[in-house]
Formats: C-alpha cells, structure tokens, sequence
C-alpha cells in the first residue's frame, strides 16, 4: 500500500488560494524563537513562492518521511478554521522543546501573517463529535487517535522529566507541514481528509502514520508523537 502519493504534474497546476501569501507551509522557528511559514523552500530568502510551490513543498514533507531523520506531522488545515488556528501554538511549543540543537540561523523570509498570539490550548473534550467539518471544529479527545491502537496509560508522558531519556524519533527535531486543502487539494484526497485540523503523525520510514481528526491539547498531541514514533520502532 502506498503511504505517500508520486510526484505528478498535479502538483504544480494553480488552485484556487495559491496565488499570494499561501497559507500552506512548513513552520519553522528561527534563532530568535519566532516561527515563520515557508511554502515554497526554493523561493529566495525575501521572496515569495512562485509556480509549482505545491510540488516543492510536497517533495520537501515527502522526503523528509521518507529519510526518517526527523518526525514528520502533516496538519491539514484550512483557512477560517478556529481550531485549525488554535492548534498552531500547540506545535509550536512542540518544535521549540525538541530544536534546541537545530534552530535555523538565518532569517527565512515570512510567508504568512503571525497575528495575535493564540489563546491558550483549550481543555480537550469528552463529548462526542472529534472530527470537524468546514469551519466548525471541536476540540478532539485523546480516542481520536487511539481508537486504531492500544490506548495510552496516564504513564506514557512523564512530563519534562522524561524528556532526556528520549531516545530515536522522540529524540529528533520535530518537522511540522501545514497542508491547506484548497491549496493542495489532491493530497487532501488522497489522505481521505475530511476535518479539520486533520493530523498525520509519521513514524519511522515504511510504517503508516497515526491519523488524528479535530483539535489535539499539548498532552494529546505528545502522545501522538510518541504513538507514531514507536509505531516503527519494532
């Protein structure tokens, strides 16, 4: 089964929403702790995407999967989502904890507007409804990603006090691919993407990512790192 689709001519066609500032894009912190998004890792530090920036960003999350040398989360998204937006400082926080040896020295250029700073991660839900649809996006609950898989124990994240015994992907930078579905509709599909935010955590090479539909707090969203990450590791 084919976890990543090909390269194809698709990918380089104009979709509605690619034009300008695309909301699409790898986050990355810079030196000074700020986070930029970059969609096109071709384009020239200052300047904007320029066509076929959707194949160059997919080729850059693919091939990152693919060599395993850091953990890879895609997060389907939309424009307009409030939950898609309140999942940004949660992997923010995430990127920051594990790039302490590997903050980008030079200033990319800003491809998307920062905004005000987020509210703070809401408290997950218990009820039902973790998927979203359009712009109306529940909080999910930490089933949403273990309803395929053994279901974590309240040991499984000790906190900051286990971090140093990380070991593997857990132990690696954290690489973070915001895929806007109007932008890189395709993909969306092929991913059978249908709420948002939609996370896909990947493991190590060949193993199938964990999927999580809706919004994941800090907690949830460690645990599907840390889910995806061991889900190779045998």
């Amino acid at each position: 089964e084919r976890l990543l689709p090909r390269q194809g001519p698709w990918l380089g066609e104009e979709v509605p929403g690619s034009h300008g500032s695309p909301h699409s894009g790898e986050e990355v912190m810079l030196s000074d702790g700020s986070f930029t998004r970059i969609a096109d890792p071709a384009a020239p530090m200052g300047e904007g995407p320029t066509r076929g920036w959707q194949r160059r960003l997919w080729g850059s999350a693919s091939q990152a999967v693919r060599e395993g040398k850091e953990q890879v989360v895609m997060v389907f998204s939309r424009e307009g989502c409030p939950w898609c937006d309140r999942q940004v400082p949660v992997f923010r926080r995430a990127i920051m904890r594990r790039s302490a040896s590997g903050i980008r020295t030079e200033q990319a250029p800003v491809l998307a507007e920062e905004g005000e700073r987020p509210p703070a991660a809401a408290e997950a839900s218990v009820g039902d409804g973790n998927a979203c649809r359009g712009s109306a996006c529940p909080p999910s609950n930490q089933a949403a990603f273990l309803a395929s898989s053994a279901v974590a124990s309240d040991d499984d994240v000790e906190g900051d006090t286990e971090a140093a015994l990380d070991t593997g992907l857990m132990a690696a930078p954290l690489r973070v691919f915001v895929l806007d579905a109007d932008e890189l509709p395709d993909i969306a599909e092929f991913y059978s993407v249908q709420a948002y935010p939609t996370l896909l955590a990947w493991g190590a090479p060949g193993s199938a990512p964990l999927m999580a539909q809706g919004y994941l707090d800090d907690s949830a969203f460690d645990q599907l790192l840390r889910r995806s990450a061991d889900s190779g590791s045998t």
